[in-house]
């Protein structure tokens, strides 16, 4: 437009953003990089080496005795270069403000688009609005039309407006209630416009679906031929990866799943002031599954080995020490049954101390005899 008209080359156009200079060195670097129209605009001179529009470094540097137009930065007039035009040139009726896109509510680019006869400079004093102030919508943001297309694309089950002056906000949320209530009732989008802060609750119905992985298990035919085939998993661990759930078989995971599995040995050392067969004694009379052995490697400890029992997988063994005296050393993999039982065991060698004989008077306090329980 500057360039066909001849009454205007006299009158310079400045930009004043140090974003939008370093973003033009950009474009003016890599024409290559762009579409052949643009491209063959080289062949005459680079189309974004502007003849008529320049960068303006500083306001300090900007001669406005004479006609002069300059595109500042921010565009709500808040701060920065544009806020330190307006305030130099808002007294003035020859000059002239163009709002270019929207303003936000409690901005001077918001208040003056009222046109008001009085506004206050950045520095707090009242100065007389005589500027014309005009308004163009020049914005790179998506309409309600854009908006609206883009729901009826996407289908969502909720919309949450986050971002805009609040009237506009709440227009733009009647609108769209408005547009989707057409919508089958199951389909129709729930439209909040929360203030700031406000939580907003969503519900997100979903149909579930987990693969069951199952460890491979080899079985014949009636010819004799061995087949491998997964088993079914009815319980399991839940992996969730990916917006994927899988359900894999407790002695799977180690093989077939992402997870690294860990096994936590536990290993517990205590004196025992009991005789050792005392403590069996009541060690029986308390568990129902106490089965003669270690199934568990215990620990050598500086005595000899008097006798080791498992209790529910926990190793139990008694160490006669030199002096006399006896160590009760439990060894088991940490997991929950067995965190307790050592637990319980822990707590009989310690009960054990006050009175064997009154402990053994109370009868099965925990289990009845194994043949008992396996009868029942």
């Amino acid at each position: 437009y500057w360039q066909e008209r001849e009454d205007l080359h006299k009158v310079p156009v400045f930009y004043a953003s140090k974003m939008a200079s370093r973003a033009l060195r950009v474009y003016q670097t890599y024409i290559n990089c762009m579409n052949q129209h643009v491209r063959n605009q080289m062949d005459v001179a680079n189309p974004f080496k502007f003849a008529h529009v320049q960068n303006l470094n500083s306001v300090d540097d900007l001669d406005d005795s004479g006609p002069v137009v300059v595109m500042a930065a921010p565009g709500m007039l808040q701060s920065g270069v544009s806020r330190q035009l307006f305030d130099r040139w808002a007294s003035n009726k020859e000059n002239g403000v163009v709002i270019a896109g929207y303003s936000v509510e409690g901005t001077l680019a918001k208040q003056i688009l009222s046109e008001p006869d009085e506004v206050r400079t950045q520095e707090g004093r009242a100065q007389p609005r005589r500027c014309t102030v005009v308004s163009v919508s020049f914005s790179a943001h998506v309409d309600f039309f854009q908006n609206l297309e883009f729901v009826e694309a996407t289908r969502p089950d909720n919309i949450v407006l986050v971002h805009g002056e609040k009237n506009e906000m709440d227009r733009l949320k009647g609108k769209l209630i408005q547009e989707t209530s057409t919508w089958p009732a199951d389909r129709r989008p729930t439209v909040s416009s929360p203030e700031n802060g406000q939580p907003v609750k969503m519900r997100f119905p979903r149909d579930r679906r987990v693969a069951c992985v199952g460890a491979t298990v080899v079985r014949s035919d009636g010819d004799g031929a061995a087949t491998k085939k997964r088993r079914g998993v009815r319980a399991g661990v839940l992996v969730s990866r990916d917006l994927g759930c899988t359900l894999y078989a407790d002695d799977e995971l180690f093989e077939s799943s992402p997870l690294s599995v860990t096994t936590l040995a536990q290993t517990l050392r205590l004196r025992l002031a009991a005789a050792t067969a005392s403590f069996e004694a009541l060690l029986r009379q308390t568990f129902a599954d106490v089965v003669d052995g270690a199934a568990i490697a215990v620990p050598a400890a500086d005595g000899a080995s008097e006798a080791s029992w498992t209790v529910a997988g926990v190793s139990v063994a008694v160490f006669r020490l030199e002096n006399d005296q006896r160590d009760l050393v439990l060894a088991w993999d940490a997991c929950p049954l067995a965190d307790v039982v050592a637990d319980a065991v822990a707590s009989l060698a310690l009960h054990a101390e006050s009175s064997v004989a009154a402990l053994r008077a109370t009868g099965p306090c925990c289990a009845p005899p194994a043949t008992a329980a396996a009868a029942a």
